[in-house]
């Protein structure tokens, strides 16, 4: 085993040493880091690393609906719960319960775990997930840290690709099984395959939803993006440390005015469900939800193409890769290095079972036009 500290960032007091190591073994034993000490240390020894409290979710709302069409015949219910992760980490993981009800399940699926892309959260997946469900059928779409309601990360710590794949692998630990699902979008499906690639045995199948990989070809260039990324959010975290709270209305209008022509206004009010937090003290007044440090736009800038292609080439499970064919310049540059490095991954695994489709649609096509993709994903869960 080597290691290749590639570098080393100082954060007030803080020292941050990110490395890479590869077990040089045979293919199948592979298990490749990327991110950090603890990083390192999740993925030795996930078991001793890793400890959910034995505290269960706290349940806070569930609501029942209906799907019931020639297509999809299945009701569902939908469940809000909290995982808590303790002291010794000191944040929750909030998370949306998609339960498939009615008929009778054929099947025991595995459960599936659905990861947003960066400054999105759970909500992305609110105008999809119906037209998936099955009876006994269950997804857990839950808010990575720094998003949504999730807690943020200390701040000594950045959320980067070390915090996604916590994230997943806490959701892994609290599921108590031996297999889920993963269903991801943009830097979601790149953390999904990740983190499929590290473990690959406790992987059932992969969805991506045009899945993203930065526009570096190399590591040299990723590494020097980062450390400048990082510097520019220290200067804006030192500025600013939260943004001036202001009404739920303005921050809608900012929303849908930020994102036109990527996401639909209706998609922009389902984001900002999840996406504010009503300031204390204040006669209604909110404030973005995120955590400021993923303004440096973090889980895009640590690896290369070709290291995001080691990590598929080493995922078992049957991956089925979705691009958006309409997509703005950079998700378009970005989305087409993440499928080369899943055809060069190919390439090199000829005992990958992966298949590609292209939909017409944006970046968020799944949100926007969840009918764009809804029967190719559902031909795979099902089969």
């Amino acid at each position: 085993m080597w290691c290749n500290i590639f570098a080393s960032v100082t954060h007030g007091l803080h020292t941050q040493i990110y490395v890479q190591l590869v077990n040089m073994n045979s293919l199948k034993s592979k298990m490749f880091l990327n991110s950090g000490r603890q990083y390192c240390k999740f993925l030795l020894h996930p078991k001793k690393f890793l400890k959910i409290t034995n505290n269960k979710p706290l349940s806070q709302h569930s609501k029942s609906f209906s799907t019931q069409t020639k297509e999809n015949p299945s009701s569902y219910s939908i469940e809000e719960i909290t995982i808590p992760n303790g002291p010794q980490y000191g944040y929750e993981i909030a998370c949306k319960v998609w339960r498939g009800t009615g008929g009778t399940s054929s099947s025991s699926e595995p459960p599936i775990v659905c990861v947003h892309g960066w400054l999105d959260n759970a909500n992305t997946f609110d105008t999809l997930l119906p037209k998936l469900m099955r009876p006994g059928r269950t997804f857990y779409a839950f808010d990575l840290p720094g998003h949504g309601f999730s807690s943020h990360i200390q701040a000594s710590h950045y959320n980067s690709h070390v915090e996604s794949h916590l994230g997943i692998h806490r959701m892994v630990q609290y599921l108590k099984t031996d297999k889920i699902t993963l269903l991801g979008h943009s830097m979601g499906a790149e953390a999904a395959v990740m983190y499929a690639g590290s473990f690959p045995d406790g992987i059932h199948k992969v969805v991506t939803l045009d899945g993203v990989n930065p526009n570096f070809k190399d590591c040299a260039q990723s590494v020097y993006h980062f450390v400048n990324a990082l510097m520019e959010v220290e200067a804006i975290i030192a500025k600013s440390p939260l943004p001036n709270p202001t009404t739920y209305d303005a921050l809608q209008a900012r929303i849908i005015k930020v994102r036109e022509g990527m996401v639909t206004a209706e998609g922009c009010k389902a984001l900002l469900g999840r996406g504010v937090v009503k300031v204390a003290g204040t006669n209604d007044m909110y404030r973005f939800s995120h955590d400021l440090k993923l303004r440096m736009h973090p889980g895009m800038a640590m690896l290369s193409t070709e290291q995001m292609s080691i990590f598929c080439e080493n995922v078992s499970a049957p991956l089925l890769v979705i691009k958006a064919q309409d997509n703005d310049p950079f998700s378009l540059d970005a989305s087409h290095n993440f499928q080369t490095a899943m055809e060069n991954a190919k390439k090199r695994n000829k005992d990958m079972k992966v298949e590609f489709y292209l939909a017409k649609g944006n970046h968020h096509v799944h949100l926007n036009e969840p009918e764009m993709v809804a029967n190719i994903i559902s031909t795979f869960l099902d089969s």
